[in-house]
């Protein structure tokens, strides 16, 4: 993982710095997850490690459903092994 620097202003800081803490995370795996889920909407691609995570599972499957978004999941955190692409269902339910 390569290191980024950013700036933020320091209301904006204030507000993630609370929102890392009602979360019981740090501010930096706070903005990680910012960064990946603002990417993912752009490329579309998440890993299967990313998945396990539930709060980026949630927003990317309400925007598969909401706004019928495709996501390409990975085997592995450099999105070369595709493994499965998530598409929302539009044919009703499923009988065993």
């Amino acid at each position: 993982m390569a290191d980024i620097e950013i700036e933020i202003e320091d209301e904006l800081l204030f507000k993630a710095m609370l929102m890392a803490h009602k979360k019981n995370i740090t501010l930096n795996q706070l903005i990680e997850q910012i960064l990946r889920e603002y990417l993912a909407k752009f490329y579309n691609k998440i890993s299967v490690t990313e998945m396990e995570n539930g709060l980026i599972f949630d927003r990317i499957f309400d925007n598969v459903i909401e706004n019928n978004v495709k996501y390409t999941i990975y085997e592995d955190e450099t999105y070369t092994k595709p493994l499965a692409v998530l598409v929302k269902y539009e044919g009703g339910y499923y009988e065993a």
